[in-house]
């Protein structure tokens, strides 16, 4: 997320190539999730949960907090990510973003899901 006014980004290819240049940049990375409430219902869930970010990106000491809502789809056993919103307030700026794919970013639900902060739809 990078907090710039642009289109979402379509696609699990394009996302995935977005997260793995922003991965890179950081260092030093921990991220927080509290509050987090889950809902299934069939095939179907969502969570939502907020987080806390701190890291070193670019080179410099950053933090950040926001919330996220994920849409998930049962998909052969396995939970897909088919809606990832996230609001994040920075320290000198708000920024928002949401972004589809229609590829898997497959997650088994084991109890309590597993969930990232990024932003993904399917299409």
């Amino acid at each position: 997320m990078n907090g710039s006014w642009a289109p979402p980004i379509i696609g699990w290819t394009n996302y995935l190539a977005i997260y793995q240049q922003q991965r890179a940049r950081m260092q030093q990375v921990r991220m927080d999730r509290s509050n987090t409430y889950i809902k299934v219902s069939g095939t179907v869930g969502w969570a939502c949960y907020q987080w806390d970010f701190e890291g070193i990106v670019d080179g410099q000491k950053t933090g950040s907090q926001g919330q996220t809502t994920v849409v998930l789809e049962k998909r052969n056993n396995h939970w897909v990510i088919v809606l990832n919103h996230t609001f994040a307030r920075g320290q000198s700026s708000a920024s928002h973003s949401c972004n589809y794919t229609g590829a898997a970013t497959t997650r088994k639900a084991r109890g309590a899901l597993k969930l990232q902060q990024s932003c993904v739809t399917r299409n």
